[in-house]
């Protein structure tokens, strides 16, 4: 499987804007802090923006040629090498949110080399919490009562954490046999993905 992670910054304005699609679309919407529709201008201005801004990295995903979501990192901390991770695939072939997920949770311990990724699920996406637990595999999780307010509505949140201790030691080894099955590149550039036992 070849996968490919394109920064939004680095796409045309034609392909920026086909996420900008996605993103507003009402299934992604429904899942996020923000679900209000967002304009083109916003968005557009969110691209240019983005790179000047270190702490955050949005990637359009390809595979096998075709474009199919996005995979982001917020929060991003280089002096503490922490940060959030954030995922959403428009995409319903069978097995492809197992591939970027797995290969996004790569990206951030092997090749930004960071040390904490945290990741957090609004209570009600059942299928990113299920996704979080059985398919990148972490543990316990951390429940926020009302911590947001979305639409009028309070809503609870479910913060996971996983460290590059816990990733070496009990995650990585998982992972091989998926991450064996792709080709990585990164704007342009051929990753090797390394041995993972």
């Amino acid at each position: 499987m070849q996968i490919k992670f394109d920064n939004i910054t680095t796409l045309s304005k034609e392909e920026q804007l086909q996420i900008l699609d996605w993103r507003n679309s009402e299934n992604v919407r429904a899942n996020m802090l923000n679900q209000k529709i967002i304009s083109k201008e916003d968005h557009l201005s969110y691209c240019e923006k983005l790179k000047k801004n270190n702490s955050t990295i949005l990637y359009r995903v390809t595979v096998n040629g075709s474009p199919c979501g996005v995979v982001n990192f917020t929060d991003l901390d280089y002096k503490n090498k922490t940060g959030e991770y954030g995922l959403y695939v428009v995409d319903q072939r069978p097995g492809i949110g197992l591939y970027l997920g797995r290969l996004a949770v790569y990206y951030f311990f092997e090749i930004l080399c960071f040390t904490q990724l945290n990741i957090l699920v609004l209570s009600h996406n059942k299928n990113a919490i299920m996704f979080n637990e059985k398919i990148l595999l972490f543990k316990n999780p951390s429940i926020t009562k009302n911590e947001f307010e979305i639409e009028g509505k309070l809503c609870d949140a479910i913060h996971y954490s996983m460290s590059n201790t816990y990733w070496d030691e009990q995650v990585k080894a998982q992972y091989q046999r998926t991450l064996n099955a792709i080709e990585f590149t990164i704007d342009g550039k051929n990753k090797v993905l390394k041995e993972t036992l």
